[in-house]
């Protein structure tokens, strides 16, 4: 089983709790989809201080497919995630596009970034997720032109 952390700080980490019980969150599976992600300069989700400045969404491309990570029974395979279809959910293929069989019980999928780093110490893994820049200026239309 794998359980959940939290980073609070880049050297601290805390369990993360399921809030209703109190426990540790755990997981049977592990699976790290590696997306590409691009800033959505239509979508502006907070404004900075002068009005101007703002952060917008950020569009997970969760189609086609690419490189992915499952981490079951103790062990860490290096697979491959395909979703041809936005009906569909990712489905896991090895180097020859067989199907990867999950073990039974809860998966969480966890997505990072096509650039995000992923280092190996002896049995510890560490996924370092690189955001693309999203801070820009939004532009607003104005009413009329100064003169």
């Amino acid at each position: 089983n794998y359980l959940r952390w939290s980073e609070i700080s880049p050297e601290e980490m805390v369990p993360h709790l399921d809030a209703n019980t109190g426990t540790q969150l755990i997981s049977d599976n592990v699976v790290i989809l590696f997306a590409n992600h691009v800033v959505d300069s239509t979508v502006p989700e907070d404004y900075a201080a002068d009005g101007i400045h703002a952060a917008f969404a950020t569009e997970i491309q969760l189609w086609g497919g690419g490189p992915a990570l499952l981490f079951r029974d103790g062990r860490a395979y290096s697979i491959t995630w395909v979703r041809m279809d936005s009906a569909d959910i990712p489905f896991l293929v090895d180097a020859v596009n067989n199907p990867v069989p999950l073990h039974p019980g809860k998966t969480w999928f966890h997505t990072t970034g096509l650039s995000s780093e992923k280092a190996q110490m002896d049995s510890a893994w560490t996924i370092t997720h690189h955001s693309p820049y999203d801070w820009g200026k939004l532009i607003l239309p104005t009413s009329g032109t100064e003169g």
